[in-house]
């Protein structure tokens, strides 16, 4: 995927879908995920998946892309909260700012 042209969304071009699910389905079944397609075509180019990164506690919603250096970031407002990190090139994605992480910014003075 290259979103460097800066075409994400434009007619054509490829646009992402965040199909956050639902803490009430079976996550097994149908989990949380982040869909790319091309609008000209409506045809699926490829799908990221968060296998083993959120749970079925989980809640991701609000998605931000960085086309320069094409990684996603997702908020994870569910269970304990985190931030989400997508990296468009190779699919992986990884959490960080989870609640273990906050504790380890804050000074044992406050």
């Amino acid at each position: 995927m290259d979103f460097g042209s800066g075409a994400l969304g434009r007619q054509g071009g490829p646009s992402l879908a965040l199909d956050s699910s639902l803490a009430k389905v079976d996550q097994e079944r149908l989990p949380p995920k982040l869909v790319e397609f091309n609008l000209a075509t409506n045809k699926v180019i490829r799908q990221y998946d968060f296998k083993g990164v959120v749970s079925a506690k989980d809640s991701l919603n609000d998605l931000r892309i960085d086309l320069v250096h094409q990684y996603a970031y997702l908020t994870n407002a569910g269970n304990k909260g985190s931030l989400v990190v997508l990296d468009l090139k190779t699919g992986q994605a990884g959490r960080c700012w989870s609640t273990a992480a906050r504790r380890s910014l804050i000074p044992n003075s406050i």
